[in-house]
């Protein structure tokens, strides 16, 4: 059964329910169960259906979080910085010392990184 056709007997045994809860007995005691079990139903297909669309759009989402992903590594990268002489560089070496440096001068130690 769709989606479709389940919320059309949803709605068909609210009305059938309403209509017999002016007698109450056995017949509206059978249509509330039968209502109960039809929300059921529906919510597992909600639940389904949920999960279906997020397997479906899954490889979207995780092609878009990788791309970002990339992009912010490549963002929060050093490709150069001024060493102490105030000369710029990009050997990675030579970078790594600049932060050494500049470490040292920010704590106040001036001993050297070994």
């Amino acid at each position: 059964m769709t989606f479709g056709e389940t919320t059309a007997t949803l709605k068909k045994t609210k009305v059938e329910l309403l209509e017999e809860r002016k007698h109450s007995g056995s017949k509206f005691k059978e249509l509330e169960d039968q209502y109960n079990n039809w929300l059921k139903y529906e919510e597992k297909l909600r639940t389904l259906k949920s999960r279906e669309l997020w397997l479906l759009e899954r490889d979207k989402n995780t092609e878009f979080f990788h791309q970002r992903t990339n992009y912010r590594h490549k963002w929060n990268g050093l490709e150069w910085i001024r060493n102490k002489q105030g000369k710029w560089v990009s050997d990675p070496n030579q970078i790594v010392e600049a932060l050494k440096h500049q470490i040292l001068k920010i704590s106040g130690d001036d001993e050297d990184f070994n």
